[in-house]
């Protein structure tokens, strides 16, 4: 019985240990994503600051 308790603790210590793998997985692709999307729009900005500037030379 002991061996056995012993096992089912081992058991919840990696499914929590993975849980918190996958919650930090998640967590960095979030992050990314959210850079990403901030570039992009930057991005976006700076082009249609550079149209605006090649309109008002023509």
């Amino acid at each position: 019985m002991r061996k056995i308790d012993h096992l089912l603790n081992l058991i919840e210590m990696v499914d929590e240990l993975l849980r918190n793998r996958v919650n930090h997985e998640e967590e960095m692709y979030t992050k990314t994503h959210e850079k990403n999307i901030t570039l992009v729009a930057n991005r976006l900005d700076m082009i249609e600051e550079q149209k605006e500037y090649l309109f008002a030379v023509k």
